[in-house]
Parts: C-alpha cells; sequence; structure tokens
C-alpha cells in the first residue's frame, strides 16, 4: 500500500466528513470514484470506523431525525434512501421502527398535506391528487385515512 495515496484518501473522506455525516458505503463509493483502489478505500473506511466518525447507526439515526425535522418523508422513502446510502436493512429496521413512529409520521404527513392544500385548493380531484402526492413521498395507504379526518377532508 502506498501511504501516500492512503493518507491523500483519508483526507479526503475527512472533507467530506465536514459537510455532513456518510455511510461508510457512501465515502467507499466516492474514494473509488476519485480513483482510489479498492484497498486503499476499504482501509480508511475501516480506520475511520474505528475511531468512530463514521457509524452507519448514528448516520441513520440522523438520517431519519433531519427528515422528520426538515424534509418531511414516510416510512417508505425513508427506508429505500437509507438502504441507497448502504445501510444495512437490520439497522434500518431497528431505527426506523424506534425513531419513526405512526403518530410521527401522520404528523409529518399533515404537514405536507397542509403544505400542498394551500398551493392546490382549486383543483378539482383534490382528494385523489393530495393521495398521490403523499404516496409518492413515501406514506402508506393505511394512513390517508387519519390524516385526511384529522384535516376536516373527505
Amino acid at each position: 500500500m502506498n501511504r501516500k495515496n492512503y493518507d491523500k484518501a483519508k483526507s479526503y473522506a475527512l472533507y467530506l466528513l465536514s459537510y455532513r455525516p456518510r455511510s461508510q458505503q457512501e465515502i467507499r463509493d466516492r474514494l473509488l470514484k476519485k480513483g482510489y483502489s479498492n484497498d486503499i478505500a476499504n482501509q480508511v473506511v475501516c480506520q475511520l470506523s474505528e475511531l468512530n466518525y463514521l457509524n452507519d447507526l448514528r448516520f441513520a439515526e440522523l438520517w431519519i431525525k433531519n427528515r422528520i425535522k426538515n424534509y418531511p418523508r414516510g416510512r417508505y422513502l425513508v427506508i429505500q434512501e437509507l438502504a441507497d446510502k448502504g445501510i444495512n436493512r437490520t439497522t434500518i429496521t431497528e431505527v426506523v421502527d424506534r425513531l419513526l413512529t405512526e403518530e410521527i409520521e401522520i404528523n409529518m404527513g399533515k404537514t405536507l398535506a397542509q403544505k400542498w392544500l394551500r398551493k392546490h385548493q382549486t383543483d378539482v380531484n383534490l382528494t385523489l391528487k393530495l393521495k398521490r402526492y403523499l404516496q409518492k413521498k413515501g406514506f402508506s395507504i393505511h394512513l390517508f385515512a387519519t390524516i385526511f379526518s384529522e384535516l376536516n377532508l373527505p
């Protein structure tokens, strides 16, 4: 292994982490895309994980908390996003079940629905379009009745 390449790869990974938390897979992919060998990418990810700079459980928790606070998304879309980031299914299931309760998901759905309704009050097929919008945002169909009743929609 070339120590100089390893140091450069590690510096690049730390640079990426300075902007936002990332999953192990994201760092590995970015290092490979940058042209570093698979061996160097794996060693950097391993060392940063040992130093707790990379922690997929913590990353998943932060991702979900950010989604709840700033970018509301339903359970299905959050699960897909985390899977796309390389988080394993066990971690995803544990974190989603713990942090994304049905009550929180309903509240996020109501927030998105209210925001959508402000822009689309004159639409003829209001409820159908709202259902499609919420479904596209990752909310399950069984939550629609609760969200609609709490917003006094038909």
